[in-house]
């Protein structure tokens, strides 16, 4: 992942797929990010992750 402006834009990999997928994570909160993927630069999906502890 590399910075781009307020997120972070890279490739992620599935291993369960074996795919790879370009893929963003911005900090939403101080204890949460939102981390979104994108196949084929179409079908996209996301999730908000929390902080455990």
């Amino acid at each position: 992942m590399k910075p781009e402006g307020s997120k972070w834009s890279g490739r992620i990999h599935d291993p369960d797929s074996g795919s790879n997928y370009d893929s963003t994570i911005a900090l939403k909160s101080t204890n949460s990010v939102k981390v979104q993927d994108c196949a084929f630069g179409m079908f996209c999906g996301g999730q908000t992750w929390k902080r455990v502890g």
